[in-house]
């Protein structure tokens, strides 16, 4: 069975290595890009399965380009914060498009627990 593959869109270079890292090992396949623009081409390409979206992108307002992506793409797209995870921001992430809402940092359990809610199950 082919490996789903994840979107990561964060401009923190050490923090997407992390990440990818972290998903490789749970068994899924990642692209990591920094800026809107390469997001915004690659969420609908074909074997994009999840998008994992940081809230708080260099020179861009992390909800529109949640609200850019949904636009393109129904695939699930989770967003990332560093800033506190509030009922309120699960709340506007819901509004906006947004399936989750992770708080950084996280672990690899958290960070499975939510790849396998919406992908199903990966063995690595």
């Amino acid at each position: 069975m082919p490996r789903k593959k994840i979107l990561v869109v964060d401009d923190d270079f050490d923090f997407s290595r992390m990440l990818t890292w972290m998903a490789h090992n749970l068994g899924y396949d990642v692209i990591s890009v920094a800026s809107t623009r390469s997001a915004l081409k690659l969420i609908s390409c074909p074997g994009v399965d999840l998008a994992l979206v940081d809230l708080s992108l260099d020179g861009d307002n992390g909800w529109d380009v949640l609200t850019k992506m949904r636009k393109q793409s129904d695939i699930p797209i989770i967003i990332m914060t560093g800033s506190d995870v509030s009922e309120h921001t699960i709340s506007d992430a819901r509004m906006k498009g947004a399936q989750g809402v992770l708080g950084k940092p996280f672990e690899a359990k958290q960070l499975g627990e939510t790849l396998s809610k919406f992908l199903g199950y990966q063995q690595a």
